[in-house]
């Protein structure tokens, strides 16, 4: 092999470890959006169930967004909930809505060890 082609091979796997560092330090800073599932009851009822199949901890920020009647406009609101276990749901009082989503956000095991 010519020297030019080890330095070609060696410059290209130089590239390839810092984009590695470079996505293992986004993935330390990256926070994850857990699903949760959100209806509206009697138009005005935010109703959030934990589906995640584990409990969720007091304090969690739990977060909803709603399509609001009769415009058509979002809003959304975000709340510390109860000790959840799995099944469990809160509910909380909203606008005539439609529609929801519900999350909460789950910083990686990654970033909790630092």
């Amino acid at each position: 092999m010519s020297r030019n082609a080890c330095l070609a091979i060696l410059a290209l796997a130089a590239g390839l470890a810092s984009a590695v560092s470079a996505e293992a330090r986004t993935m330390r800073t990256s926070a994850l959006r857990v699903p949760l599932a959100c209806s509206v009851q009697q138009q005005k009822v935010i109703v959030i169930t934990n589906t995640t199949g584990a409990t969720l901890a007091a304090g969690t920020l739990i977060t909803f967004d709603a399509v609001r009647l009769p415009d058509g406009h979002h809003y959304a609101e975000t709340n510390a909930s109860p000790l959840l276990p799995p099944g469990a749901y809160l509910q909380v009082g909203g606008w005539p809505s439609t529609s929801c989503t519900a999350w909460y956000t789950r910083r990686p095991l990654l970033l909790q060890s630092n």
